[in-house]
């Protein structure tokens, strides 16, 4: 194993803060305040078009380690872990979900959303599909900007034939199951990847007068004009939002990176979040199935984008407060803060 140490980005983990809260405030939005299909004006619904690109992307560039070599040894010790933390972990609390619910065990891990966990599922997916590419472009020598360009169209190639799974001549309940729709994901995953090994680059283009004057063009005249570009082509429309707005969060973070640094109240909570992210997506739907739309507003019944956009950060705040509360006390066990959660340092 290579003798790399990974060191963390301080604004990286606070952009992951960051973007758990949309995911979380966007499962507010859609289950408990009756936005669930809702046709009007949501910044929540605007944020939706990056903040599960953004996810992977984050995913993607933490993944990354340079001089780090995937042979046989490494990759059995990386996926024993992920198996534990991204398939074992996850469906344990999925049955506890369902079962509170009433609901198919069997029927909602074999549906492709999962009653909402599908996030881990199709992330260890990933990491699969990572360590497959990689193995093979070295068997094959492939190295250096050539083997960006081959991991770049391997996850284009996985974007376009992804959604066509449903055309093969298999149970549909099986690609359900691996929920290849998702699969798409994997393009921004490998975009934050390479964005990773190539970040000093990505930092000046950053601090120049272009990318981000354009990123801000084209996201707000994307959601200006989104009827004609939508019109135009969808999958057009899901990719230039994604990537612009991804870029302009990246982008504000790097650009107030000291505001979220660990010296400041702001940057120890939004590190704090996003180191805890995995526990948080697990908890968090406990509360958000647990009756909140009976107590909170119906917003589709109103045109109050901004009380929207208010109600579900405070409740997502507190939803986000409860989860780690019950994150800190499951990982007062140190078994099941490593084997169930991943952290280091467990010894028997």
């Amino acid at each position: 194993m290579s003798a790399f140490v990974s060191q963390r980005i301080e604004y990286i983990d606070a952009m992951r803060g960051f973007t758990m809260l949309l995911v979380v405030m966007a499962h507010v939005s859609q289950f408990c305040l009756g936005l669930h299909g809702y046709e009007g004006f949501s910044f929540n619904q605007m944020m939706t078009e990056f903040r599960m690109p953004l996810f992977f992307f984050v995913s993607g560039f933490v993944l990354f380690k340079p001089g780090y070599h995937w042979n046989l040894s490494n990759i059995v010790r990386f996926l024993q872990k992920k198996i534990m933390v991204q398939l074992i972990t996850p469906t344990v609390f999925l049955f506890v979900s369902v079962y509170l619910r009433g609901l198919n065990f069997i029927d909602s891990l074999c549906n492709p959303m999962k009653e909402g966990y599908w996030f881990t599922y199709t992330l260890f997916v990933f990491f699969v599909f990572y360590i497959v590419a990689q193995c093979l472009l070295d068997v094959w020598q492939i190295r250096g900007w050539r083997k960006d360009v081959c991991l770049l169209l391997f996850a284009c190639a996985v974007y376009v034939l992804g959604p066509l799974g449903y055309e093969l001549p298999v149970n549909v309940r099986i690609i359900d199951a691996l929920g290849t729709m998702q699969w798409q994901y994997f393009f921004y995953f490998m975009i934050g990847n390479r964005l990773r090994k190539h970040f000093e680059r990505w930092e000046r283009l950053m601090d120049g007068p272009l990318l981000v004057s354009v990123a801000i063009v084209v996201f707000f005249s994307f959601n200006i004009f989104r009827p004609f570009f939508w019109n135009f082509s969808p999958s057009f429309f899901c990719v230039l939002t994604a990537l612009s707005g991804l870029l302009l969060v990246l982008a504000f973070f790097r650009k107030n990176a000291a505001v979220f640094s660990g010296g400041t109240v702001v940057g120890r909570l939004s590190q704090y979040v996003g180191k805890r992210t995995l526990d948080i997506y697990l908890l968090h739907y406990y509360f958000v199935f647990s009756n909140l739309g009976e107590v909170l507003p119906d917003f589709s019944l109103y045109k109050e984008p901004f009380s929207e956009l208010l109600v579900s950060f405070a409740v997502s705040i507190i939803i986000i407060a409860f989860c780690l509360l019950i994150s800190a006390i499951l990982r007062l066990s140190p078994v099941i803060a490593h084997y169930g959660f991943g952290q280091k340092k467990y010894k028997s």
